[in-house]
């Protein structure tokens, strides 16, 4: 009789303890700090462009991210922003010296070219559409811009456009002295109803890389800096070759473009110390609505408010 006693007492206790356990292992941790209590206001209703505003705070919370509801800072957008076609604009600045050859040099556009750009081949078999008349171009020593030029009609929806400068050299024996062509300034922009005026491409980054007609044998001067391009014949004497030099941009992308989530900036984190304000200068006029996401977090929960402020920038 007392064996089964003592049978069952333990029984009921490896029972509590794995009760416990279970307990234990399920039950969320508390966040500290709860719900944040953190305020937001400003000490005036507008301010100037260039002029820092100082997004007072009362109370406090581990966490603080701040959309200023500028472009790509806009929690309205933080599930994803697309951009639509809108006017693309070409222009650059050329000059010209030396040398005697005519007919050297001229600005082309493409839809078809693969993108490879290790043979000359590849460019070859590309369809390309010539679009020098569109610019201004140089006759001498002296950079002239070429005009904005709008280039929307070379777009084809769902493809990429290449842009390119190309340099044709014939043997200078029969054909006088080769020249040197100057690109500088290089810049695409597009215009939209959303984004205003946004530069797509400029000198650093067109990805503009040279491919050469005849590398082995007669390979071009051509060189590629971060503020010129110098187009130039092979250097090889005597020459005996008609080469062609193409410098060519990256594949933009045209039609509509995912630009992804606009993203906030994170202002505090856990470890840092409480914050009584934060300081945001606007640059451009207008209103906008500044949003704070402050939470509390640890690994099981997370709690979290979210506050707007418009905020008015005059000019």
């Amino acid at each position: 009789m007392q064996k089964n006693t003592t049978t069952n007492i333990l029984t009921g206790i490896s029972l509590m303890m794995l009760i416990f356990i279970q307990t234990s292992c399920t039950k969320d941790l508390e966040v500290n700090g709860g719900v944040p209590d953190l305020k937001v206001s400003l000490p005036a209703a507008t301010f100037k462009v260039g002029e820092p505003v100082l997004f007072q705070f009362e109370g406090d919370a581990g966490l603080i991210s701040f959309f200023s509801g500028e472009v790509f800072h806009d929690y309205e957008y933080r599930s994803g922003r697309t951009l639509e076609q809108g006017t693309l604009n070409m222009s650059f600045n050329t000059n010209v010296q030396y040398g005697t050859q005519a007919n050297q040099f001229s600005v082309q556009a493409s839809s078809d070219f693969n993108g490879n750009y290790t043979s000359f081949d590849n460019v070859r078999q590309a369809t390309w559409t010539d679009i020098t008349n569109r610019f201004t171009i140089a006759t001498a020593t002296t950079y002239v811009p070429s005009g904005a030029k709008d280039i929307t009609d070379l777009i084809q929806e769902g493809k990429p456009l290449y842009l390119a400068f190309k340099y044709i050299y014939r043997p200078s024996a029969q054909n006088g002295l080769r020249r040197t062509w100057r690109v500088q300034n290089f810049n695409l922009s597009s215009t939209t109803a959303s984004l205003g005026t946004q530069v797509i491409g400029n000198m650093t980054t067109s990805g503009f890389t040279t491919v050469d007609q005849n590398p082995q044998t007669e390979p071009t001067a051509t060189t590629i800096s971060a503020t010129t391009i110098s187009l130039v014949g092979t250097a090889v004497t005597p020459s005996t070759l008609t080469s062609e030099t193409w410098v060519i941009t990256k594949g933009f992308s045209t039609g509509k473009v995912d630009l992804g989530p606009d993203r906030p900036v994170a202002i505090k984190g856990i470890a840092d110390a409480k914050l009584t304000g934060y300081a945001h200068v606007y640059e451009k006029p207008g209103t906008y609505k500044a949003y704070f996401i402050s939470a509390n977090a640890n690994i099981d929960a997370k709690k979290e408010t979210i506050q707007s402020v418009d905020v008015i920038i005059q000019p």
